[in-house]
């Protein structure tokens, strides 16, 4: 980038702007006139700048041995933070940036850290740079960690799952009452819940029957055995005993109910 002294008026044209103080022309390519006076295009950076004022004395306007003039920048406001992996640079007269260094240069060499390419100074790259048996996977923060999906945790149990990049108790199979669930292990995020368990909703119990948050029973199929669903009061119920008087067979432990509605002892003939 070059500087050509003009007189102070205002000027635009294609790739050039002016700067502050002393009026200098600033190119960002070499212009290239001919017959036509046509000028070249504006070369490109792949950088992000951040802008900052600038007066007269920000631009070089000297030169040694007569050459062209040099254009500099405050890169003071590019000088923080960490500068591991990437060097501040002048975009233009009043804007300096960054520019990352290569990807896999040493940044920590103690630590055997190494730059991403983006700016960042990262554990890893690649899996292979992860030398610990117990954390053999580069995320994609470039840590190494124990997983970046469930495939290695379900080597591991069917009951782990990869949760932030560590095998975990997946929920619903871990014994506790997480959030999103109703009850131990079931309801709202889980599957439903089992009669005499905490609901909110219908859609939280097997049985679709959610009353003043339990859930109830509309079948004995749905109660644990040894219990059976008393249909009154939608919940499951202790099986009787032989003699005690039962409505249906699924209510006696013997599984029949006699005519004059009492529960067979056990066993029993014919």
């Amino acid at each position: 980038m070059r500087l050509r002294s003009l007189a102070p008026l205002a000027l635009v044209l294609g790739g050039c702007h002016l700067v502050g103080g002393p009026s200098y022309f600033v190119e960002s390519t070499p212009l290239e006139t001919g017959a036509g006076g046509g000028a070249g295009g504006a070369a490109s950076t792949n950088v992000t700048g951040t802008t900052s004022t600038t007066s007269a004395s920000t631009a070089d306007s000297s030169s040694s041995g007569g050459g062209a003039p040099v254009s500099s920048c405050e890169l003071a406001p590019c000088e923080k933070g960490d500068l591991r992996c990437k060097k501040p640079v002048c975009l233009s007269a009043d804007e300096c940036g960054y520019e990352s260094l290569e990807s896999g240069t040493t940044c920590n060499e103690l630590l055997g850290l190494r730059c991403d390419g983006k700016g960042s100074c990262v554990e890893c790259l690649i899996d292979q740079d992860c030398e610990d048996a117990k954390l053999p996977f580069c995320s994609e923060l470039g840590l190494c960690v124990e997983c970046v999906s469930d495939e290695p945790c379900k080597n591991k149990s069917d009951a782990l799952v990869c949760g932030g990049f560590a095998c975990v108790t997946a929920p619903c199979n871990n014994q506790v009452k997480d959030q999103g669930e109703t009850d131990v292990d079931c309801g709202g995020t889980c599957n439903p819940c089992g009669p005499g368990k905490g609901c909110a909703k219908f859609s939280d119990c097997v049985s679709g029957v959610c009353d003043q948050g339990l859930c109830g029973c509309n079948g004995s199929a749905q109660c644990e055995p040894g219990f059976y669903c008393e249909l009154g009061e939608k919940a499951c119920k202790p099986q009787k005993g032989g003699g005690s008087g039962c409505k249906a067979p699924d209510e006696c432990l013997s599984g029949k109910c006699s005519t004059n509605w009492s529960c067979w002892f056990e066993p029993c003939c014919g």
